[in-house]
């Protein structure tokens, strides 16, 4: 089996070290059963020493890895769903879907700050393989023990997001799958469901989740499975007009 994974990175060298530590245990777990990683890695608009500081990790570490800059030019707006950013991130996430190779066998789309363990990746990977569907788990703000919900944008089921409390949706039963309309932060699909869909200019992975269920592919939540946004890398909420 061949996972690819796939990360975009901004002003982030507070954070490099682990990412390429998390992917390393990642490898090497997949590398005892016989399987191969490789990275797809894009930099952009960074005012600090984040483009050399990945080719660094990557070769102390070794990686199988693409890396390329997009400069977008604009300014971050790093709160989740202001359109000019939600337009920035769509253009890299297809640029990079672009990229995926005929031979990937699963496709891992991760943020690069977020905390997760190799064996919450693998059973991912294990449950999209067995199914054929995008799974992705609970992110939770903050440590592991957290109880506060963090993807309260791309998290949806018929049409409602995701809150950032308890019971957090619904139709949520902790514990148990649920299907999603769209999910974010972290999504792991056949590499076939990565190579045949893409994301609208503004939708951003909510796109590229809706292009895979107009075609029968389900977006299935684990919520079993927990990964994590560090409290001290988040920017906060924004609101902006329009948007929805």
């Amino acid at each position: 089996m061949r996972v690819t994974c796939l990360s975009m990175f901004n002003n982030a060298t507070g954070y490099l070290p682990r990412y390429f530590e998390q992917m390393a245990r990642l490898r090497a777990a997949l590398q005892a059963d016989g399987h191969y990683l490789q990275l797809l890695l894009v930099e952009g608009d960074s005012t600090d020493d984040t483009w050399p500081q990945m080719h660094s990790e990557v070769e102390q570490y070794h990686f199988h890895a693409t890396m390329w800059q997009h400069h977008h030019g604009q300014p971050l707006r790093r709160g989740t769903g202001h359109p000019e950013r939600l337009a920035n991130l769509s253009r890299i996430w297809n640029e990079m879907l672009d990229g995926v190779s005929p031979h990937a066998d699963v496709v891992v789309i991760v943020e690069s700050d977020l905390v997760w363990q190799p064996e919450t990746m693998l059973q991912l990977i294990q449950r999209s393989r067995e199914d054929g569907g995008i799974h992705c788990a609970m992110v939770w703000l903050g440590d592991e023990g957290s109880d506060l919900f963090y993807d309260i944008y791309l998290y949806r089921r018929n049409g409602v997001k995701f809150l950032n409390d308890a019971p957090y949706h619904a139709d949520l039963v902790m514990g148990e799958p649920l299907i999603l309309d769209c999910a974010g932060s972290c999504l792991v699909m056949p590499g076939s469901i990565a190579r045949a869909h893409r994301t609208t200019a503004r939708e951003e992975l909510m796109g590229l989740c809706n292009s895979a269920r107009a075609v029968g592919h389900a977006v299935i939540l684990d919520s079993d499975l927990s990964i994590y946004q560090p409290e001290s890398e988040w920017a906060g909420p924004q609101e902006f007009a329009g948007v929805v």
